[in-house]
């Protein structure tokens, strides 16, 4: 896994926390719609809920304070939020908010994890082992990251293709699915362009060497999905710029709407 066993533990404590608090909340709006006189026992659910999620959300919180990030920004707004709610004795937001953070925090985790994962996926069809053609003609097994262009290798039904390059002899079908995302396998035939990853189905073909490494289709794609995960969009930039302005303005607006509505609710 890419996470750390702290790591995973902690993520995992989390989201049992945010589930049984969203438990809690769904009894507590039901209480209050089955029994509206019972307000109490509603607001005791509602307030159990809220403590289920406080302390993740406040530790979030604080560690912000002492490592700012844009990540930290919303914690940190998210668990100012919380206080006030209770302050205001609205409950309900006391708990929603917190929960709606923490299975936000993870879905985020998980789609970074996936594209991590899809990267290494993509990494382990670039390593194997490659039959490679000597001059005398004999064939031996070599690592495919000591392949040259201009070698000539053979590449045998149910072998991965070491490298991209060019048939110049026989007739085969290619699994490409993992490269391209087609599932309709190419016919690969004499004079025929082959990529690097590809999966021989059957026949034999004998490929002269053309690209290798970086420069192959799979490693541009690797390279190609490694500068999208890096890169930010214009909007994230920009709010990491001002990232103490916005939390400035953010409270400033909460205390503009108090000051004109005196509600505490439309505050939150």
């Amino acid at each position: 896994s890419l996470l750390s066993n702290a790591e995973q533990r902690s993520a995992a404590r989390q989201l049992t926390l945010a589930m049984l608090a969203l438990g809690l909340l769904g009894l507590g709006l039901i209480w209050r719609f089955i029994a509206p006189e019972q307000n109490g026992v509603s607001q005791l659910l509602l307030g159990a809920a809220s403590l289920l999620v406080a302390i993740p959300v406040i530790s979030a919180g604080w560690h912000s304070l002492r490592h700012p990030s844009l990540h930290g920004i919303t914690d940190q707004l998210i668990a100012l939020a919380m206080l006030g709610a209770w302050a205001t004795g609205d409950l309900m937001t006391a708990a929603l908010l917190p929960i709606i953070m923490i299975f936000g925090h993870v879905l985020e985790e998980r789609s970074v994890i996936g594209s991590q994962e899809a990267i290494e996926a993509l990494g382990r069809l670039t390593r194997s082992q490659a039959r490679l053609l000597s001059a005398d003609g004999s064939i031996r097994e070599v690592d495919n990251t000591t392949l040259k262009p201009g070698d000539q290798v053979e590449v045998r039904a149910g072998d991965r293709v070491p490298a991209d390059g060019r048939v110049l002899f026989g007739q085969a079908s290619l699994d490409t699915s993992s490269i391209t995302g087609e599932s309709v396998p190419l016919e690969a035939s004499v004079g025929i362009e082959v990529f690097g990853g590809a999966i021989n189905l059957d026949g034999l073909l004998r490929i002269e060497v053309t690209r290798i490494g970086d420069q192959s289709t799979l490693g541009k794609v690797i390279a190609l999905m490694q500068s999208a995960e890096r890169s930010k969009p214009p909007i994230t930039r920009l709010l990491e710029r001002y990232a103490g302005s916005y939390m400035v303005l953010v409270l400033l607006i909460a205390a503009l709407t108090w000051f004109i509505t005196q509600d505490a609710q439309a505050m939150l």
